[in-house]
């Protein structure tokens, strides 16, 4: 929304184009969440769904957007005003009074997914965990990453997770499945990798499919190689890497990044192991080695009242 550098696309052009206003945010979604709205947030575009009777959705906005005309471009990290707090705070009264089970879910993460989290993270993190502490929330999804992660925490010894569910159009191409039991207030979730592979032979045929098989990994495989080798090339006069290593270390920032967004370990191999052996305070080696530990990320169970 209020973005001054929109686009909109026309065969493989792209052009400039009005950027979307809240007003006709709200228009476009009248059908897709706006219309079965029971309440909304005075201070943003949030808003209150109640699929049934004990489950009730917050949709939390923590889009930062007002001032993108005045920088000039759009803001990627997010916040939650202090009124939109407040009314969070409210809610969680009633839904309490109800008996209900209530879960926000908003872009931004509530609490670091990764060792990278700048701007994905939500702003005053601490502060809106404990919002959601007090207003009785124990579960949250999120997304902004893209990837598959699911992270715990304590906020006043009370549990709070935040599911961050992977993008539909990268990495295994997930789908998560929250079911909720009332009658003894737990919930799991379940993610399902969607199997593209499948529906394009099926209906483009072998070599569609291995043309795809390709790209889909190739995207996530050459954002990880590319990152790991602009860093290292641009340290190599303090470390004296050799190109030799460079490309091996490059090849397992490749497969940690796949990983990552799958959600799943990092199988061990001799890129990884090199990550190993470099220097604590080297670039993007936390990253790396985090993604051995990956673990609990498609599958959760528990508390949700």
């Amino acid at each position: 929304m209020n973005n001054p550098i929109a686009r909109r696309f026309k065969g493989k052009h792209q052009y400039s184009t009005e950027a979307t206003s809240p007003t006709q945010f709200k228009k476009i979604y009248h059908q897709a969440g706006y219309g079965q709205a029971s309440e909304t947030d005075p201070s943003s575009l949030g808003y209150l769904v109640k699929p049934s009777k004990h489950t009730w959705f917050l949709m939390l906005n923590s889009a930062i957007y007002k001032s993108n005309y005045q920088q000039g471009n759009s803001t990627v990290g997010g916040g939650l005003t202090d009124g939109t707090l407040q009314w969070l705070t409210k809610v969680g009264k009633q839904a309490k009074q109800a008996h209900a089970t209530l879960i926000p879910v908003l872009h931004h993460n509530t609490m670091d997914h990764t060792v990278i989290h700048q701007d994905y993270t939500i702003g005053y993190a601490e502060d809106v965990r404990k919002a959601f502490t007090t207003a009785g929330i124990k579960l949250s999804l999120s997304g902004h990453i893209h990837a598959q992660n699911i992270k715990s925490t304590k906020v006043k010894n009370q549990s709070l997770t935040d599911i961050a569910s992977g993008a539909l159009i990268l990495g295994s191409h997930y789908y998560g499945t929250l079911k909720i039991n009332q009658s003894n207030g737990t919930a799991t979730y379940h993610a399902t990798p969607l199997n593209v592979s499948a529906y394009i032979k099926h209906h483009r045929g072998n070599k569609a499919m291995r043309a795809y098989q390709k790209y889909d990994h190739d995207v996530l495989y050459a954002a990880g190689y590319n990152a790991a080798l602009s860093q290292l090339y641009e340290d190599r006069d303090e470390t004296q890497l050799s190109s030799a290593k460079v490309n091996q270390l490059a090849r397992g920032m490749a497969a940690a990044n796949i990983a990552l967004f799958r959600g799943t370990p990092v199988k061990n191999s001799a890129a990884i192991q090199a990550w190993q052996q470099m220097p604590h305070n080297t670039s993007l080696r936390g990253f790396v080695l985090a993604t051995k530990k990956l673990h609990g990320n498609v599958t959760w169970s528990g508390s949700v009242q």
